[in-house]
């Protein structure tokens, strides 16, 4: 496993890429994107859109079958612009239905403490190579520094299969949110730092 790295802008598109890879069973991107006909190249424009616009605003780590961003304590994202455009791409690829969604996700980021934390976005690897402790390397170049700096973090879980791997990073639910005629939930979650010894 070659070690995560901060990513390079000309690596967004791959990077993009492997979330789509990585999400492909996921019950909330299914919910967005339903149709065989949408995958891979609706999702791939999504994660392609916020990894580009989180990019100067967080830390982004790569690896060759993994990303993940992570935006900063004390900014913000998305704001009025990042919106925009989300709403835009949303309504030109799932048309009525992105109010939904974008309610869904507004409804996830008001569960968090008003706190200044780092916030993952998205964490993924590519299929092939799940298992191998990638994810957990990728997580750790800003986990680490929770730890160091007494920083909480946050994420939402969008499957509740990977629930048991991030309560093993010290994650834990804080809240769940309804998806409109789905049977899952989204999941806000919450990690306090560690005490390093």
């Amino acid at each position: 496993m070659t070690a995560p790295r901060h990513a390079l802008r000309s690596e967004l598109d791959a990077a993009a890429g492997v979330l789509t890879d990585a999400f492909a069973n996921d019950p909330w991107f299914n919910w967005l994107y339903p149709s065989v006909e949408q995958w891979p190249s609706d999702p791939n424009a999504w994660f392609a859109l916020v990894l580009g616009r989180a990019f100067a605003k967080g830390h982004t780590f790569v690896t060759d079958s993994g990303a993940t961003n992570w935006i900063p304590p004390d900014v913000h994202f998305p704001e009025g612009d990042d919106i925009d455009l989300a709403v835009g791409l949303l309504q030109s690829q799932i048309g009525e239905r992105a109010g939904a969604a974008l309610g869904v996700i507004g409804q996830g980021g008001t569960a968090f403490p008003d706190t200044p934390r780092f916030h993952c976005v998205y964490v993924g690897v590519s299929k092939s190579a799940q298992g191998r402790g990638i994810g957990g390397a990728l997580m750790a170049r800003v986990l680490d520094i929770c730890d160091r700096d007494g920083f909480p973090a946050s994420l939402t879980s969008t499957n509740d299969v990977n629930l048991p791997w991030y309560r093993s990073l010290g994650f834990n639910e804080i809240g769940e949110v309804a998806v409109p005629g789905a049977d899952f939930k989204l999941r806000p979650m919450w990690r306090d730092p560690r005490t390093l010894g």
